[in-house]
């Protein structure tokens, strides 16, 4: 006999949303309704005003951040923390390179609305994200998050600011480090796709680049591939995107920051303030306090659980001499 399945995992989280906003909703009209009269009318307020209000949420916008990498669980973990901050949205890998296509509709531009389509998507996202955490690897029935990411790793932090703001949004960004920096490796004309985000959001854009142990981004690598031993491509392929981030480095300037892993887990408190400085938000002290340990949940170990030779070391010993951001690692 054929059983019919009424209700997929995709459709329950669905039915569950729409049950949960229903809900609100018939408590706020049932308190309006029959509540006391303290004077105010449920007239709806107008559209125009509504979207006024939605659109107000970015009026203090001062930085559009984007992070660089190696797809590296940590660039994921150091966007939740920050998305943490009360002035910061961050949402898990939406990939605004690979997604800015859709935001060149021209009608959209000729309203002057990539911004505000822009801006209010990752704040959506980061907001279902924080609900739904690691349910929302990939809400295909959103058609606003096309990340070409699987599996995506979310971090929760209990009692932060994750998925919401306390009004006064300062930063906006997106975490896709390493589709970033492959999709600028594969083609230079993702670099003019960088400038025309730039004149289009009109705040400043900034880099962080989270900078880990070449020799475990190779191993990390492998080890996604199911396999046990490093080969010279492997490295090359590092190497690559170690080299535009050099080079993006050189185009942008002091708009590059970057942060390596060992001081992040090393000294938390101090790197978290000199990412609140370079992004020119308040830090406070709670805000520290709760997210000074969360980065000793990472590993830095991967080179050793795979083979390599004398040779690859080597290799890649010497390619390291040829960048200063990878001075401070050895094997």
């Amino acid at each position: 006999m054929m059983t019919i399945r009424l209700c997929t995992p995709k459709c329950f989280v669905i039915l569950l949303g729409i049950t949960s906003l229903v809900l609100i909703a018939r408590t706020n009209l049932y308190k309006e309704s029959f509540g006391s009269d303290d004077g105010r009318s449920c007239k709806p307020e107008p559209l125009l005003d509504s979207i006024a209000r939605v659109n107000g949420m970015f009026d203090d916008l001062k930085t559009f951040v984007m992070f660089i990498g190696y797809s590296q669980s940590v660039e994921s973990h150091t966007g939740a923390i920050l998305d943490a901050h009360p002035q910061i949205v961050i949402p898990q890998e939406y990939d605004v390179l690979g997604n800015w296509k859709m935001y060149q509709d021209k009608k959209l531009r000729d309203r002057g609305k990539q911004t505000h389509m822009l801006f209010f998507f990752l704040y959506y996202l980061s907001t279902f994200q924080a609900i739904f955490r690691n349910h929302a690897n990939k809400p295909s029935q959103f058609w606003v998050w096309t990340s070409k990411v699987e599996n995506a790793q979310h971090y929760p932090l209990s009692d932060s600011w994750q998925g919401t703001t306390n009004g006064k949004i300062k930063v906006i960004g997106d975490t896709s480090s390493g589709s970033t920096t492959r999709q600028l490796t594969m083609s230079q004309k993702n670099f003019t796709v960088l400038e025309d985000i730039q004149s289009v959001i009109g705040i400043p854009l900034k880099f962080l680049h989270i900078v880990t142990n070449p020799y475990d981004v190779i191993a990390s690598n492998v080890i996604r591939e199911s396999r046990s031993t490093v080969n010279i491509n492997d490295a090359k392929d590092v190497f690559a995107l170690v080299e535009t981030n050099a080079e993006l480095k050189k185009l942008y300037g002091d708009a590059v920051l970057d942060i390596s892993m060992d001081q992040f887990i090393n000294n938390p408190r101090e790197t978290m303030i000199q990412i609140c400085r370079f992004l020119q938000v308040t830090f406070y002290n709670s805000y520290l306090d709760k997210v000074k340990g969360e980065l000793n949940k990472e590993s830095t170990g991967a080179r050793y659980q795979v083979i390599w030779t004398d040779e690859e070391k080597e290799w890649v010993a010497a390619e390291m001499k040829k960048y200063s951001f990878l001075n401070s690692f050895d094997f």
